[in-house]
């Protein structure tokens, strides 16, 4: 029964590692981002910090009209953003370039949604000369 139970053992822990990740973007607790997360979410950062409606209160902790918006946790090597959209936070992968973009694209949106009729979204101008990453 030697080679089953490690047959066994595998499945189980296969199983149990699907859990975990159904579980990322509902309940699954994860520790806020470090020191170390962020400064690889730099980019990312600099790109959040240009949106004029968000203000950072500590370094990859965003709020919006008073209110938390935007933070980040990390999970092993992924990263993830809970972000309020709602009235809930919603977490959101974005340990890829094409994650990162799409939900700048949310955030844009979100941002503009709560804007009076007729104004636009202003980003504020770089405060350095870092080039673009794509």
């Amino acid at each position: 029964m030697g080679g089953n139970g490690r047959a066994v053992s595998a499945l189980f822990l296969y199983w149990a590692h699907l859990a975990v990740y159904r579980r990322i973007g509902k309940t699954c607790r994860m520790k806020h981002a470090g020191p170390d997360a962020l400064e690889r979410l730099e980019a990312l950062l600099r790109k959040l910090r240009a949106f004029e409606a968000l203000k950072e209160k500590a370094r990859g902790t965003f709020y919006r009209r008073g209110r938390a918006f935007l933070h980040f946790h990390e999970h092993g090597d992924e990263y993830f953003a809970d972000v309020r959209f709602t009235t809930e936070f919603e977490r959101i992968r974005v340990t890829r370039a094409a994650e990162q973009r799409a939900l700048l694209a949310r955030v844009r949106a979100s941002l503009a949604d709560g804007l009076p009729r007729g104004r636009t979204l202003k980003a504020r101008a770089p405060s350095s000369s870092v080039a673009d990453d794509r």
